[in-house]
């Protein structure tokens, strides 16, 4: 008998637990997501966060807490790390409001815009939709390591290049990148003289890593690519003509730093078969 009332009074006590545990956490829900203006331009918000908000998220935005609400602002992104800032467009209330950094911002933790819901109110604010930059062209310089190919045509060859993002992950993309290169000069060899016209175009997939979050962030980033590279050399010495039209696979490798802007600067190094072209190519880019 004794067994039964503490297995009784057990389930009591864990109920009753439950029941608390449960109540709490609703009223922590309920609770309204509190967060201050940090920055602002003339369209949008930055709010500073205790924890990151899902996109749709919808802030009174209000000078002092529990002051009259003088703006409503919709989130459109926001930080996954710490610290945690949501990028927010705004509505004025007042036409004459003014909407200072330091200015308070409230939301309930369930009042969000998702694509089937609308919430009276904000029709006027305009949330357009933000591409990701997915082609950058690039203008560098090839430096040569094999001395036939410095000799005979250019210390310094220039370079272009342009690439289209494929996909990205958390930590890099992968993109497909069209380059060429050209380079000719004159030469003499055993008294005799000489002539060589060089040039390269190439098709690689080329792979950047980069600690920073889809590559978002300005930082640096490690860079890997393979592919095809088409070659086609003519040299002459003399009388004598020698011609190389070949297709043939190469690869690189190098680091890069990226800007918040998207600017570019790599700095790798290319190496190719059947052929000389093997060097360092120094660039600068941007992405549109």
């Amino acid at each position: 008998m004794k067994i039964y009332c503490r297995l009784i009074s057990f389930l009591l006590v864990t109920a009753a637990t439950l029941l608390l545990f449960q109540t709490l956490n609703a009223q922590e829900a309920d609770k309204p997501i509190r967060a201050l203006v940090v920055d602002r331009s003339n369209n949008f918000l930055w709010l500073g966060l205790p924890a990151p908000v899902k996109k749709g998220t919808v802030f009174n935005i209000m000078l002092m807490p529990d002051d009259k609400v003088i703006a409503r602002a919709i989130v459109v992104e926001c930080t996954p790390d710490e610290p945690y800032v949501a990028k927010a467009k705004f509505v004025l209330e007042d036409a004459n409001a003014f909407i200072p950094v330091g200015a308070y911002a409230e939301a309930s933790s369930d009042t969000f815009i998702n694509d089937r819901d609308e919430i009276p109110g904000y029709k006027d604010v305009k949330l357009s939709a933000k591409h990701a930059k997915r082609i950058n062209f690039s203008v560098g310089v090839f430096y040569p390591l094999e001395k036939s190919l410095r000799k005979e045509s250019q210390n310094i060859l220039p370079i272009f290049q342009l690439s289209h993002g494929l996909c990205k992950t958390k930590t890099g993309d992968l993109s497909l990148v069209l380059g060429y290169c050209h380079g000719d000069g004159d030469f003499s060899a055993d008294e005799l003289g000489g002539s060589r016209d060089f040039r390269v175009a190439s098709l690689t997939f080329d792979a950047k890593f980069s600690e920073s979050s889809k590559l978002k962030k300005a930082g640096f980033y490690w860079l890997l690519g393979a592919g095809a590279f088409w070659i086609q050399d003519e040299q002459t010495v003399g009388t004598a003509e020698n011609e190389l039209n070949v297709i043939t696979f190469g690869w690189r490798s190098g680091i890069g730093y990226q800007s918040r802007s998207g600017r570019l600067a790599q700095l790798m190094y290319t190496d190719t078969a059947r052929s000389d072209f093997k060097g360092l190519v120094f660039s600068l880019g941007a992405r549109f």
